[in-house]
């Protein structure tokens, strides 16, 4: 059944509290301005571990490109969990790579995932829920639910966790994507700033030496390359130099 009292699963960490339907409310309202990726996986852990019977302890993984997984996980099976990341071998790699959900018994497929169900076996758990978390068009994180019961999780608790995965997943979707429209908005400012202030450099060195902007661009590719420094760099120290005095302020010469 779906759990509807506050407390804590078998990892120890606290649980959201409340109902199934108040941690998807919270999740469908979280204020992305002022929300973290970490935050929100840390988020769906305790929900999951809250609200969902059988749900000892939990983890929530998205993938992050090339480098490694980001993942929040019960303090009970964070060694548990990490397993399938060196082995490549067990429900995670399965939702992450193939999309596909997986409910059971982790005895029965010992010889399928050796290491990890050993692994989770020892720290006493015999079930194991793992569902999708992503959008409409791809699948990029995962939400295992352990629990120490055989054979685990009811229709329904299945039902209320694909309910919290799915809403997990749109919020962080939704994150994702606010955070790389940030992460553009800074690199096109960073362009402009950099833009100016080689412009402003070129100015300079333009008035200076009587010559023209591709020249005046010249001189500061020619003393990027002879300094092994950004050509940005150059520009910042020709600007300040005319700041600091512009009668006297040396130029980098060709």
């Amino acid at each position: 059944m779906v759990r509807r009292g506050s407390g804590e699963g078998r990892s120890g960490d606290s649980a959201t509290g409340g109902t199934l339907a108040a941690a998807l409310r919270r999740l469908a309202l979280l204020t992305l301005d002022d929300a973290t990726l970490d935050g929100v996986l840390d988020l769906v852990v305790q929900a999951a571990t809250g609200t969902i019977a059988g749900a000892a302890a939990a983890s929530a993984t998205i993938a992050a490109g090339d480098g490694p997984p980001r993942t929040a996980a019960s303090r009970a099976v964070r060694a548990v969990d990490s397993v399938q990341d060196g082995t490549r071998a067990g429900p995670r790699p399965l939702v992450l790579e193939q999309g596909r959900r997986y409910h059971g018994a982790l005895e029965r497929d010992r010889t399928r995932w050796p290491q990890f169900c050993r692994a989770a076996l020892d720290a006493g758990y015999a079930t194991v829920l793992a569902l999708p978390l992503g959008d409409r068009s791809r699948t990029f994180g995962a939400l295992i639910l352990y629990s120490p019961e055989r054979p685990g999780f009811e229709d329904a608790d299945r039902a209320a966790a694909e309910a919290l995965a799915l809403q997990a997943g749109v919020t962080l979707a939704n994150l994702q994507a606010l955070t790389a429209a940030r992460l553009t908005a800074e690199h096109l400012r960073q362009g402009l700033a950099t833009r100016e202030l080689i412009g402003q450099a070129q100015g300079i060195l333009m008035a200076r030496h009587m010559c023209g902007s591709e020249s005046a661009f010249a001189i500061l590719r020619h003393r990027s390359q002879a300094t092994n420094r950004k050509v940005r760099d150059i520009a910042a120290d020709v600007v300040a130099d005319y700041e600091r005095d512009p009668s006297e302020a040396p130029a980098p010469g060709p």
